[in-house]
């Protein structure tokens, strides 16, 4: 099990996660053999000349990674960057276990000078995720590139009609005595640009220990809503016009520790790339 963790600049993560994706033993050889074709998605090389840019898959211990594979013959690839693009995709069941049926989105990373030559790949490999999975989901905590993604990806899949956007919260709430106070899960509806630029950096990525139980996600259109809720009870499903009225975008209840059965869950991103 590797933890990998940047060092808090956009740019000093870019590197770091680079060096540390491309190092051979965290993605040795043996391993990119064994990968096999997921898509083919759209992408430029350094003349402009269309090109489709194959993207490889391998799947081990829960955990489904995502990579392009450098062609010496293509250059938009940094020389000696053997991956210059990677993302990593588990299985999930949402904040506290509210939804069923997800697939959760937790890294990609990407070469600088291949997102220059292949703008949109990131979203385009979300979309084709989405399409497969019928379900997909993103982090509780991202960089300021991670939320450019999702409102990039949010904002393609509104305007397309295709698809059906939500946060969902299900955030905790403690007594004075620290016993938990029963609070109900929200499912709700993203569904017009204002929904997105509105709430999602404001009310559902915000500071990581006050927002770790909200997320966004995306069902393709024929997947409701309904049918990924794992306890349609103790779950409601609103507009963001009924969230705002109702209060749920307010600010949740922060934590000096977060509950022992989710701190492994949220301190850190824990990847196995072995």
């Amino acid at each position: 099990m590797t933890v990998l963790i940047h060092d808090g600049s956009i740019l000093g993560s870019i590197s770091y996660w680079g060096t540390k994706l491309n190092d051979v033993t965290i993605n040795s050889d043996k391993k990119l053999r064994n990968t096999e074709h997921a898509y083919y998605i759209p992408g430029l090389d350094e003349s402009g000349k269309p090109i489709e840019v194959d993207v490889r898959h391998i799947f081990k211990d829960g955990y489904h990674d995502y990579m392009v594979l450098r062609q010496p013959e293509q250059k938009f690839f940094f020389e000696g960057r053997r991956l210059p693009f990677f993302s990593c995709v588990v299985e999930d069941d949402g904040p506290r276990g509210m939804l069923t049926d997800c697939v959760h989105q937790c890294q990609v990373w990407k070469d600088p000078l291949f997102q220059r030559n292949c703008r949109g790949f990131a979203t385009k490999f979300m979309f084709k995720l989405l399409d497969q999975n019928k379900v997909i989901t993103g982090d509780f905590s991202q960089t300021w590139d991670g939320m450019n993604l999702w409102l990039n990806f949010m904002q393609y899949a509104v305007n397309s009609g295709n698809y059906n956007c939500f946060y969902a919260i299900a955030d905790r709430k403690f007594d004075k005595d620290g016993k938990e106070i029963p609070l109900k899960r929200y499912l709700i509806k993203v569904e017009t640009l204002a929904d997105v630029f509105g709430h999602y950096c404001q009310h559902i990525m915000g500071d990581d220990r006050v927002y770790v139980y909200r997320i966004a996600g995306a069902t393709v259109k024929d997947k409701s809503l309904e049918s990924i809720i794992a306890n349609p009870s103790n779950t409601e499903i609103l507009t963001c016009q009924e969230a705002e009225e109702k209060g749920v975008f307010n600010i949740p209840q922060a934590f000096e520790d977060w509950p022992m059965e989710d701190s492994k869950k949220f301190t850190n991103l824990y990847i196995d790339f072995q």
